[in-house]
C-alpha cells in the first residue's frame, strides 16, 4: 500500500492522461475488428470519422451549461456514440 502527496490535480492529470492512452488503444482495437467485420479498411474510417467531431458539440455544451467534465462522463458518452453509429449496421453477405 502507498500514499501520494502530489495533490488531487496531480491524480486526476495521471488518470485523464491513463484515459485517453486508453481511449487511443480502443478506438485501434475497435478499428481492427470493424475492419475484420466488413472486410476492406475504408468502411470503418468512415463510420469512424464522426467520433471526434463529437467534441464540437460536447465540449461547448458543457461550458455553455458550466458542466464539467469527468470520468463518468466519458464511460456514459463513449459507448452511447458507439451505439448509435452500429445499431444499424449489418455485415457484409
Amino acid at each position: 500500500m502507498s500514499m501520494k502527496w502530489d495533490g488531487e490535480w496531480q491524480i486526476t492529470y495521471e488518470v485523464f492522461r491513463d484515459l485517453g492512452i486508453a481511449f487511443a488503444a480502443v478506438l485501434v482495437l475497435i478499428y481492427i475488428l470493424v475492419v475484420a467485420w466488413f472486410r476492406n479498411f475504408i468502411t470503418p474510417l468512415i463510420t469512424m470519422a464522426p467520433i471526434p467531431l463529437t467534441l464540437e458539440g460536447i465540449l461547448p455544451g458543457h461550458w455553455m451549461f458550466g458542466a464539467t467534465a469527468s470520468t463518468v462522463l466519458t464511460l456514459i458518452v463513449v459507448p452511447l456514440l458507439y451505439y448509435q453509429l452500429f445499431k444499424n449496421r449489418k455485415p457484409p453477405e
